[in-house]
């Protein structure tokens, strides 16, 4: 296969290694050279030829994909680079991510026999918040709302870079309204039934921003109770509890392992989409509060440092793990177009039946009326540090996507467009009974500019004794001087200074002031 050995050229790209291999692609560890000694490292996804030629639907899938992505600047999403092609191999440039995704470092808690620090769970579900909102929020050239929807957040599709910062990877099934993107008009159910509103299981209506919203919380049930919030023996199964299916125990069980997740999650699950947050900004600003009640421990970053052998090690044995039943269901069939006309005449069917009938008592009866399986889309690429993940996603009515990849990343380059600017006097008040205010200082060399949970505080300038309020902040430096290299902090303020001295981003490491 083309790119197949290191150091093989690839267009203007030299291949270092192959990240992953899926259904209908490979994902490979690039570098880009340039002049006096310039290099970016990238992550390559391409498609088979052969493939190609049967289906170019694939290719539209992935064209779909880099225009999205191609308008997507934000710290907590992959960043887009490329798309082109060599000869007759189209291929996707990424941002290079070098991390686990968060199905990997579940997985490694999991294995160690620990849930996830509850300081993380709700700092890594709030970082996915602000990255779905910024894609939720997207306008065209025109400043005409894009109504992008994902359709696909799951843990697979997180990826967590060695700093301790979330991206959402794969925005290739992704809806948007507009023909910037021409997908508004695609038919089909498209994504992992486990992670599905039931908007989105049922296919009926269409869906909007707050469907995504729906599977956010889903992923935060994982992440603090170490389980799917749906799940069963087969794909018909998993559809009918989401259909049917009650959250109301689940909540309480999330509330038991997590005081306070539980009002969150209640509102993010609502099987009615207009009582879900109307954004997914709300959902993070309610997050940030419950984030008051689990100081920070240790810093994201060393977090994953510790579970990385874990993550390593599980890998290693991941060819004996068993997919999860949807899972493993959706990795062993193919998309075609009757499937996807069978799938929404059931899906509707499903809709009508539960309007007019009241759920079954007994779930394994009545899995008849559940919508048909979803299709499969192809085989999970991981990053360097991880094997293949199972193959999660699938779609009926519509090719399936090319294969993912955790890509990753050297440190990110755009910054945010358009960010809030807050100033030293400005910041909320903490509430009485929480914790109590303080103040943070740092400085950098060069100087880089400052953002505090997601929105930018400082430009190019030493932040002496700035007021903060009591809880869990996340200080993230950018240096543009130094190609756009980071640096992220996770500080718990309890009425203390804070001083987190001098970062060096040409040695990337600390510094006298």
């Amino acid at each position: 296969m083309v790119g197949a050995n290191e150091g093989t050229p690839f267009g203007k790209y030299r291949i270092v290694r192959k990240l992953g291999e899926g259904a209908f692609g490979s994902v490979y560890e690039a570098v880009l050279p340039g002049p006096m000694g310039f290099s970016r490292r990238v992550a390559l996804k391409q498609l088979r030829p052969a493939l190609v030629a049967e289906n170019p639907r694939l290719v539209r899938s992935l064209i779909n994909e880099a225009r999205i992505g191609g308008l997507l600047h934000h710290p907590n999403i992959v960043a887009i680079h490329e798309f082109d092609q060599v000869d007759d191999r189209y291929y996707l440039a990424m941002e290079y991510v070098g991390g686990p995704t968060l199905r990997q470092l579940l997985d490694a808690s999991a294995m160690l026999g620990q849930p996830l620090p509850r300081y993380a769970v709700v700092e890594w579900a709030q970082q996915i918040c602000r990255g779905l909102h910024h894609a939720h929020a997207l306008t065209d050239d025109d400043g005409r709302p894009l109504d992008l929807v994902h359709r696909d957040l799951k843990p697979p599709n997180v990826i967590v870079d060695p700093s301790g910062l979330a991206k959402i990877l794969d925005f290739g099934i992704a809806s948007a309204a507009t023909n910037v993107t021409a997908t508004g008009a695609t038919v089909g159910i498209k994504g992992t039934p486990r992670y599905m509103s039931p908007e989105q299981t049922t296919g009926h209506g269409e869906l909007t921003p707050r469907s995504d919203i729906f599977s956010v919380g889903a992923v935060l049930f994982e992440m603090i109770t170490g389980r799917a919030l749906f799940d069963g023996d087969s794909v018909p199964a998993v559809v009918h509890a989401i259909v049917y299916e009650e959250s109301a125990d689940r909540v309480a069980e999330a509330e038991a392992a997590m005081a306070g997740s539980g009002a969150i999650l209640r509102r993010a699950l609502s099987r009615e989409p207009d009582e879900r947050y109307p954004h997914a900004q709300a959902m993070a600003d309610d997050l940030r509060q419950l984030a008051r009640q689990y100081p920070v421990e240790e810093d994201l970053a060393v977090l994953v440092t510790r579970l990385t052998p874990t993550v390593e090690e599980t890998l290693a044995g991941a060819g004996a793990r068993v997919n999860p039943p949807d899972e493993a269901a959706l990795s062993s069939t193919r998309s075609w177009p009757l499937w996807a006309a069978l799938g929404v005449i059931v899906a509707l069917l499903v809709v009508l039946a539960a309007v007019l009938w009241p759920p079954p008592a007994d779930p394994v009866a009545h899995t008849e009326q559940t919508p048909a399986p979803v299709d499969p889309e192809p085989a999970q690429v991981t990053p360097p540090l991880v094997a293949d993940e199972p193959a999660a996603s699938g779609e009926a009515g519509a090719a399936s996507p090319a294969p993912h990849e955790p890509t990753t990343a050297e440190p990110i380059e755009p910054r945010p467009p358009a960010p809030t600017i807050l100033t030293e006097a400005e910041g909320p008040a903490p509430p009485s009974d929480g914790p109590a205010a303080g103040t943070l200082s740092l400085y950098s060399r060069p100087w880089a500019d400052i953002y505090l949970d997601g929105a930018l505080l400082k430009s190019d300038i030493r932040l002496k004794r700035h007021p903060l309020e009591g809880g869990n902040h996340q200080i993230r430096l950018v240096c543009t001087a130094e190609g756009g290299r980071e640096k992220l902090f996770m500080v718990h303020v309890d009425g203390q200074d804070v001083d987190l001295g001098c970062w060096d981003f040409s040695a990337m490491a600390p510094c006298s002031p």
